[in-house]
């Protein structure tokens, strides 16, 4: 793309032919997603590198009593099993509240909650030393309705209690009238974008106790200390 000025007004833009609004552009990975050529980051592979594997709750609420990795510990090619006692650091993540744990410790809040995880130099030794595990759960009734949970005396999903936050917005009047007046309750599901590539990562050990992780994202990957 290039810019010059015009001859008695405002500057011009011009880019190369057939490109621009309106064009046809050939994606530089169209071709080879079409092939099943192209790389997802589950395709990708390291010499010695270890695959992963996550125990995650079947439960919606329940507290954990108690989590024998015993079992897991002692197949061959299993490198390590983590558990929240292991997470250095903050031990929550989130966007809005980082109220999220990264593994869970006490209480799982959701079906599918990660509890353990386990690193293994093959991905069936990861699953199976997932199968390994063993954990003992109280289950609990879950939170499901929104407006009981802000009800007094109702369960709190954390221990600040189930609001995460008040946003209050007040814009024009409220009291203006209309030939059709509309009101009503509305819900609508999660959306997904629905990725061709299955959710997954692979982080490098690079620089001295630097790790760059490789992952299907829409955000960007930077390189991170790594943990010791």
């Amino acid at each position: 793309m290039t810019m010059s000025p015009g001859p008695s007004g405002p500057a011009t833009v011009t880019g190369r032919p057939g490109m621009g609004v309106g064009a046809s552009v050939l994606r530089p990975d169209g071709t080879l997603k079409v092939t099943g050529e192209f790389a997802f980051s589950s395709d990708l592979w390291m010499d010695g590198m270890l695959w992963g594997a996550t125990l995650r709750s079947p439960h919606s609420r329940a507290r954990i009593r108690a989590v024998n990795i015993a079992g897991a510990l002692r197949l061959p090619g299993v490198a390590a099993v983590l558990t929240h006692d292991d997470v250095p650091g903050r031990k929550t993540f989130g966007l809005d509240a980082a109220d999220q744990p990264v593994l869970a410790a006490d209480e799982v809040r959701y079906q599918g909650e990660p509890v353990v995880i386990v690193a293994a130099d093959h991905p069936e030794t990861a699953r199976r030393a997932v199968a390994a595990i063993t954990v003992d759960y109280d289950v609990l009734t879950p939170v499901t309705n929104a407006e009981a949970a802000l009800q007094p005396g109702a369960d709190a999903v954390h221990p600040g209690g189930n609001l995460v936050r008040h946003v209050r917005i007040r814009r024009g009047d409220p009291h203006v009238h209309a030939d059709i007046v509309v009101s009503g309750e509305y819900e609508v599901g999660m959306q997904d974008q629905a990725f061709l590539g299955p959710e997954s990562g692979l982080a490098v050990r690079s620089a001295p106790a630097r790790t760059c992780p490789s992952r299907s994202t829409r955000a960007c990957s930077r390189c991170t200390p790594a943990a010791r």
